[in-house]
Parts: structure tokens; C-alpha cells; sequence
């Protein structure tokens, strides 16, 4: 898909296309797998071709959210203890009661204090990343978890003493369990979101410095902007539940060719070749 043969009036060649993007081969296959970009083969072809207005738009958005994000304030933490009434507040803002309360999210910070980052503007917490290293028999429930008994049984997982292990330099992960959430209503919502995603891999990346490795992420949710988030990203899709109208997502960080995935797999391969070198 990525030769460069000469493109037909109001189309571009793959290398054209990427050129324009500013994005390698892999994430052309990735936009065009998941029909964010339209790929055209002519008939007794192989090579494909894009249509012009397909990625020119796809350049303007992206100008947009540079320069949008460029004048923006918002700041990317690792929350504090005081952010936890924030981080309750923007799931009822979306939930209302159907979610766990302050108590029981205080609860989970204080088990592991490096499981929630907050995006702030003015010192409003508006979304928000939680990376949980639930016990993997607790990470089962949650994803096999159905419709009516959910809200209130994650409630009761936060609440448990045991539920959430530690992170312990040199001990490998084997999933996290991504918690990713924008207050509704706010201007710029899908620009947090996005701040969100690239925030995950600030996180995983600061977690491969304490050689602390992560083999899977997983996430579920109903929530239409966090479903598109763990879409675009390149997660993969879990068969649904009966009954139920959450939508489960894996990504497996080791074997993953979503351009999420490859950014986290170049980043533990330079680490691994710089210790070879010292």
C-alpha cells in the first residue's frame, strides 16, 4: 500500500498521502482499516489511491488541533490526593449516581497514588486517565461484568483493601485497566480526550523507567467519546456482552500494530539498546 505509482486527477499516492499527514506507513494502514481514510483500487490493480479531500481535511484538522492546543492552558498530572473530588465529580457529571462514590475512589488512590492523572484547566479537573493494576481475577470480573451489577459491584472493588496492586520497579504488569473520562460539556472535549491518550504513553513510558513493563491494557465503558478513544487508539474490539450495552477493549502492548502500540514498543526497544551499549 505504500508505493508511490503516479495518482489519478483528485487523488494521492500513498507517499503522497503520508507526506501531507505527516505519519509513516503504519499509520496509513492503521487510519485506513479503521475507515477514517478511504483507500480506492481501480480495477486490475493493486496499488491504491486516496482521495484528495479525504486527507486534505484530515490536514486542516490537524492544523486546527495544533493550533488549538498550542494556545490552550490545560495541564496533563499525576493527580494528587485533592484531585480525587474532581475525578468523582466528572463521572457524575456523566453517570450520575450509576458510578463508585468519592469514598471508594479516595479508597483506590490510596491503595496505589499512581493510578489517576488529571487534565486541569484553571484548576478544574475536566478529564481524566486511570491506569489500574487491578488483580487479575478482579480485572476478569470487571470485563465479564454485566449490565445491572456493574456500577455497583466496581464500587465495591475500589472499596476492597486488596484489589489494586502496587507497581514495583522491576516486576512486569500484565494488564492495566484504562479509566479514561472527559466532564461533558466542555469546549474542546475531544481535544482533552486526545491530551488523555497521549498522556497514557508519557505514563507508560515513565513506568519502562523504573523497568516496570505493562503486557496489556483493557477497557469497557458506554460512554460514546471513551468508546471512540479506545477505537481510534486501535484497541480491539471484545466480542459484547448479552444483555449488556458496554463495549470491552484489549490491546495487547507486546504484539499490538496500532500506531499506540508501536510508539510504546520503540520506546521499550531504544531503552533495551541503550542498556546494552552501558
Amino acid at each position: 500500500m505504500a508505493k508511490s505509482g503516479k495518482a489519478p486527477v483528485g487523488y494521492y499516492s500513498a507517499s503522497q498521502a503520508m507526506r501531507r499527514l505527516g505519519i509513516g506507513s503504519s499509520t496509513l494502514y492503521h487510519f485506513v482499516e479503521v475507515g477514517k481514510i478511504r483507500r480506492i483500487v481501480p480495477p486490475y490493480m493493486k496499488e491504491g489511491y486516496y482521495p484528495q479531500e479525504d486527507i486534505d481535511k484530515m490536514v486542516k484538522e490537524r492544523e486546527l488541533f495544533l493550533l488549538t492546543y498550542s494556545k490552550d492552558t490545560s495541564k496533563f498530572t499525576k493527580a494528587l490526593e485533592e484531585d480525587i473530588r474532581g475525578i468523582h465529580e466528572v463521572c457524575t457529571n456523566l453517570w450520575g449516581d450509576r458510578t463508585p462514590s468519592y469514598e471508594a475512589r479516595l479508597n483506590s488512590y490510596k491503595q496505589n497514588s499512581s493510578i489517576y492523572y488529571v487534565v486541569k484547566k484553571e484548576g478544574i479537573v475536566v478529564g481524566f486517565l486511570g491506569l489500574v493494576p487491578f488483580r487479575r481475577d478482579i480485572l476478569e470480573e470487571i470485563m465479564n461484568a454485566g449490565q445491572n451489577d456493574f456500577y455497583l459491584r466496581y464500587q465495591q472493588i475500589l472499596e476492597m483493601p486488596d484489589s489494586i496492586l502496587p507497581f514495583i520497579p522491576g516486576q512486569q504488569v500484565y494488564s492495566l485497566s484504562l479509566d479514561m473520562q472527559v466532564r461533558k460539556g466542555t469546549p474542546k472535549e475531544e481535544l482533552y480526550g486526545m491530551r488523555l491518550i497521549q498522556g497514557c504513553i508519557e505514563v507508560l513510558e515513565k513506568l519502562a523507567e523504573q523497568n516496570i513493563t505493562i503486557e496489556k491494557l483493557h477497557a469497557s465503558s458506554g460512554a460514546p467519546h471513551a468508546i471512540k478513544l479506545c477505537r481510534d487508539a486501535g484497541f480491539t474490539e471484545l466480542p459484547q456482552l448479552q444483555g449488556t450495552t458496554r463495549k470491552r477493549f484489549e490491546m495487547d502492548l507486546t504484539t499490538s500494530q496500532s500506531p499506540f502500540a508501536k510508539d510504546y514498543q520503540k520506546m521499550l526497544e531504544h531503552r533495551q539498546n541503550n542498556r546494552v551499549q552501558i
